[in-house]
Parts: structure tokens; C-alpha cells; sequence
């Protein structure tokens, strides 16, 4: 790969590889060269046509040979999967809490009917009350910890462990010796049963465990942050693929975000920009498999809302980019980089486009000469109930204090016509720092 090479992407699934360290890749699809009637698109120059690839790729020249390349890779707004990964490793730090989501009703799905050993029919009431799945039923006051505790208190000796798998998104129930039964249908308070709460369908089989039959979705807060020192090395970083346009599949290694580029236009996806800047290059042993689409769907355009110190406005575009600012230098004639430092400050930067004829505009415009430093907050919402009933996919992305670029303020002291393009920068509330952002779906980690 020279320094001419081009590479074209439409589509991104990045995933954090943590297994490299042992000197193996995973073959997972990571980008997906751009194709025309089923041929990728090659690098000479002469075969780029602008108009077809205009906001579905973008080009970069790799810098300091084939060691070092620089990649702008857009990605779609998919609240899952891989976009978090990207988040996770351009900020630094994510915290991830489970969201009380499971909802128990009284005389609706409060009843476990269930026999122990062949014996009689006995039946725990749940609590009515809304609850965290929880890990196991170690976790006080889950759901986890409720079945446990109303099962044991209506059988005999036996004791019962409950436990919720964030990934299989079941339960299983199990007795400490001998064998029970769950009744969901046959049993005395079968209308009442918890079995679609818990995503079981039928009586469970007469054995040591009961496991759910269909999946429940738990729901979870993944609050990304930025963090002052820098995370990189073995399986720090951002592992990918990248096939160039004539079959050549490289493994990008250790890759830390220089640039993160959150765009949210008008009738579209929210797009995240990442520009990667990689530790090693390597010829890949692996073959590069085919991309797998997300399951669930991006958030669009018309799902922002968007306020200025906590009052609802309408936008028509909002752009928010963070710098690491990362030296990109720091090696001499080695094989790959031995680190990656700040060159200067990290920095958050963007703009927002709002229409000065709405009333409300007027006071953003007032606070902007008076030098007024407001929390910025955009929250994007997924279709409704796109992970369980009421609760929808979210991301909300919050600036907790701002400065205007006056200059660029209509009549700030810079323009004279209203274009309504306003830039700012975020500063460190001491609190947030430039920038917060959290992402509610279900996973249970990321």
C-alpha cells in the first residue's frame, strides 16, 4: 500500500478484538469496500466519480508509509453493536447501569406456580413493582433476587438461585437439590402468570433447572465519558480489517480515535465519523468475511431533540466533533509506534443551524451576545418500544457548558445577514467534561 492508495467504504461494523494479544485475528468484516454492479470500485483516480459517492465514502491518503495509515470511516447512527465500541474507545471510558425495566403487576403477572419433587402444588406471589433484571439474585432488589426470595418462602427446605444473562437475555432458575416444576399454563394462577415476563411459554420439564424459552429484553444506560490519560496497547485499542479494492486484506492493530465526528442532517441517519490512526499494519492471515447489517434500526433526523439550556428549539443541523489531538510522530524508523501522547489539549468543537424567525431563537440570540455559557443537549429517540414496551433506543449527547464563537453570530460582531449558523466550543464543566454521552439499548456491556 503506498501513499497514493485510496480506500472507499459505504458501511462500518467496528468491533473492539480483545484476542489479539495472542496472536490471532478474528475474520469479522469490518468495512466494506464500495462496489458498482457488483465490482469494487478500483484506486486509480480516474475511476472516482464524486456525484455517485458523495456522503457514502470518504478518501484518505495513508501518511508515513504503510505502518502508519489514516482513515476517515463513516458509520451509521446504529445505537448497538460496533458504534459503541467506536464511542468507547474515542472517549475513553464507559460506565454501563441496567435501567429498571421489568414491570410487575398485581393479579396480572405476579404468580409461580410450581411443585417441588413431585409434591403439591405451591404458588410465590412477586411484589408488585419495577425491577432490574439483575445478574443473579445476589443483586438486592432485582428481579432476580425477588423470584428467589418468593419461591423460598412458600416451598420447604430447598433453596433457589435466579440468574439473567444480558446476552442469551434469559433467565434460569435452579434448585439447590432434587427436582421442581414451573406451571405457567396448567398451574392454579396460569392467568396470572409471570411466564411472559420471564420469556417462558410452557410448564417447565421436571428437572434441576428451568431456562426461559424466548428472550427479554433488559434495558441499559452506557454513559461514555472522556478520560484525561490515554488508553492504547494490546487489546486497548480498535482491532479492524480493511480490504483494498484489489483483494488485499490488511489488519489494522491498536488503533486509538484522533477525530470523532458526530453529524446529525437534515432527513438522515445520525452519522459518526471516526478518523483512526493505527499503531501496526500487518498482512492479514484471515479472510475478510462478508458485513453483517444491525439488527436494529438507525436513529434518523426526526427523532432529534435538541435544547439550549434546557429549552426545546428546532435545528436543522447540528455538528459536534471531538479532538484528541494525538502526536502521530512519536517513532524513528521503527516498525510500528511505540505510543501515542496529546499534542496539545484535547478540544469540542461544532455548530448548529437554527431559524432566527422563531420567537425562542430570539433569546439563544440574546444569550449569545451576553456571552452566556448553556448546556447544549441533543437526544436522539429510536422508534418506540424498540427495545421492550416504552422503552426505545436513545442516545443523548450533552455539552454541560459551551462558549459561542461571537464572530460567527449574526450580528455578533461578524456577520451581517441572519445565516443562523452558530459555531461553539465546549469547555470542562468540572463536572461532565466537554463532553458526555450516553446510550440506552440492551446490551449488557460494551
Amino acid at each position: 500500500m503506498s501513499n497514493e492508495a485510496l480506500l472507499f467504504y459505504k458501511k462500518l461494523g467496528l468491533k473492539v478484538e480483545s484476542d489479539f494479544a495472542a496472536a490471532t485475528i478474528t475474520p469479522a468484516t469490518e468495512l466494506l469496500a464500495l462496489r458498482e454492479d457488483g465490482i469494487v470500485v478500483g484506486l486509480s483516480p480516474q475511476q472516482i466519480r464524486p456525484g455517485r459517492i458523495s456522503g457514502r465514502a470518504s478518501k484518505k491518503d495513508s501518511i508515513l508509509g504503510t505502518l502508519a495509515p489514516k482513515y476517515s470511516i463513516p458509520c451509521y447512527g446504529y445505537p448497538q453493536g460496533g458504534t459503541m465500541d467506536l464511542l468507547k474507545v474515542a472517549m475513553g471510558t464507559v460506565a454501563s447501569v441496567e435501567v429498571a425495566s421489568f414491570v410487575v403487576n398485581n393479579a396480572s403477572n405476579d404468580s409461580i406456580d410450581f411443585t417441588e419433587d413431585g409434591g403439591a402444588e405451591v404458588t410465590a406471589d412477586l411484589t408488585a413493582g419495577t425491577y432490574v433484571a439483575g445478574a443473579t439474585s445476589a443483586v438486592a432488589g432485582s428481579l432476580c433476587a425477588l423470584i428467589k426470595t418468593q419461591m423460598e418462602a412458600v416451598n420447604g427446605a430447598s433453596t433457589y438461585t435466579v440468574a439473567y444473562s444480558p446476552t442469551t437475555k434469559k433467565f434460569t432458575i435452579t434448585k439447590s437439590t432434587g427436582v421442581f416444576v414451573i406451571k405457567w399454563t396448567t398451574g392454579t394462577n396460569a392467568a396470572t402468570s409471570a411466564k411472559a415476563l420471564l420469556g417462558f411459554a410452557a410448564d417447565s420439564a421436571s428437572a434441576i433447572a428451568a431456562v426461559s424459552d424466548s428472550t427479554v429484553a433488559s434495558v441499559w444506560d452506557h454513559t461514555f465519558s472522556l478520560l484525561d490519560a490515554i488508553t492504547y496497547g494490546l487489546s486497548a485499542g480498535i482491532t479492524t480489517q480493511v480490504k483494498l479494492a484489489d483483494g488485499k486484506v490488511f489488519d489494522i492493530l491498536d488503533g486509538v480515535v484522533d477525530m470523532l465526528k458526530l453529524s446529525f442532517k437534515p432527513n438522515q441517519e445520525l452519522w459518526i465519523d471516526a478518523e483512526i490512526e493505527a499503531r501496526k499494519v500487518l498482512d492479514s492471515v484471515a479472510t475478510l468475511a462478508s458485513l453483517t447489517e444491525e439488527a436494529t434500526s438507525p436513529f434518523l433526523y426526526s427523532q432529534l431533540v435538541f435544547s439550549v439550556g434546557a429549552v426545546n428549539h428546532s435545528i436543522s443541523s447540528l455538528e459536534v466533533s471531538l479532538s484528541n489531538n494525538y502526536k502521530k510522530d512519536a517513532f524513528v524508523n521503527s516498525q510500528f509506534r511505540s505510543k501515542f501522547y496529546r499534542n496539545g489539549f484535547r478540544g469540542v468543537k461544532g455548530s448548529f443551524e437554527m431559524d432566527l424567525t422563531d420567537s425562542r431563537a430570539y433569546a439563544i440570540y440574546d444569550a449569545f451576545i451576553a456571552g452566556t455559557q448553556p448546556a447544549l443537549v441533543a437526544t436522539f429517540t429510536g422508534a418506540t418500544g424498540s427495545i421492550k414496551t416504552t422503552f426505545a433506543n436513545t442516545l443523548t449527547a450533552t455539552l454541560a457548558k459551551v462558549a459561542y464563537d461571537l464572530e460567527a453570530v449574526p450580528g455578533g460582531g461578524g456577520e451581517s445577514a441572519p445565516a443562523g449558523v452558530v459555531g461553539f466550543t465546549a469547555l470542562d464543566d468540572g463536572t461532565n467534561g466537554e463532553i458526555k454521552i450516553v446510550v440506552r439499548n440492551s446490551e449488557g456491556s460494551i
